[in-house]
C-alpha cells in the first residue's frame, strides 16, 4: 500500500495544473515575445535557463520569436521589469515589437543537481559500499497574455524532478508546450 500511495504522490506532483480560455483562436499565434522568467530566490540566472528554454522549444515548433534583448531594452525604456507586466504593458509591448503574444512567468523551483550520498554498513557497522543519488528539480509557472486585449489566456505551472537541472528544465516546458502546441496547430 504505501509503495502504490508513494507512485500515486510522485505521479499526481507532476501533472500540469492548466487554464485554457476557450474561446481564444490559439491558431492565428505566429509571432511571440518572451520576457526572462523572474529567479527563483538567489538562483540568478534560473529565470533566464527556463526563458531560453520556452524560446528554443517555440523556434523548434517554427514560431517566431523576438530576441530577448530588444524586449529587455523596451522594458528599461517604460522603467518595468518583467514581474510588473500588466494587460496594459502587454498591450503597448505588443505594439511596439508587432508580436501576437507575450510569455511570462515564475520559476517557482531551482534545485541544481546535488548528490546525496547513501552508505551501506555490514551486520559488524563497517561501511561495506556507498552510492550516491544525484537529482535536481524545477518548478514554473507560466501565463501566456493576447497583446491585442491584454487577457491571459493561457496560464500553466508545472513540477520536475531530474538527474540533471537542465533536463529537468527541458521536461518542464515540454510538458507545459505540447498540448499548447496541438491548440495552436488547430487540432
Amino acid at each position: 500500500m504505501f509503495l502504490t500511495s508513494g507512485v500515486f504522490l510522485l505521479i499526481a506532483g507532476c501533472v500540469p495544473r492548466v487554464a485554457i480560455r476557450s474561446d481564444y483562436d490559439f491558431t492565428s499565434i505566429r509571432r511571440v515575445g518572451v520576457l526572462n522568467f523572474v529567479n527563483y530566490l538567489s538562483f540568478e540566472n534560473s529565470g533566464s535557463a527556463v526563458a531560453d528554454e520556452f524560446v528554443r522549444q517555440l523556434v523548434m515548433e517554427g514560431y517566431d520569436v523576438v530576441e530577448r534583448g530588444r524586449i529587455d531594452e523596451l522594458l528599461r525604456e517604460e522603467k518595468l521589469s518583467p514581474a510588473e507586466i500588466s494587460g496594459e504593458e502587454a498591450q503597448k509591448l505588443g505594439k511596439r515589437l508587432g508580436i501576437d503574444v507575450l510569455i511570462s512567468g515564475t520559476v517557482t523551483r531551482y534545485l541544481p543537481e546535488a548528490n546525496d550520498y547513501i552508505y551501506f554498513q555490514d551486520e559488524n557497522g563497517d561501511i561495506k559500499y556507498q552510492t550516491f543519488l544525484k537529482e535536481a528539480g524545477v518548478g514554473v509557472s507560466v501565463r501566456m497574455i493576447d497583446v491585442k486585449t491584454g487577457l491571459v489566456v493561457w496560464a500553466d505551472s508545472y513540477d520536475y524532478q531530474s538527474f540533471s537541472i537542465r533536463n529537468a528544465i527541458q521536461q518542464t516546458v515540454s510538458a507545459m508546450l505540447n498540448p499548447l502546441f496541438t491548440r495552436m496547430r488547430g487540432k
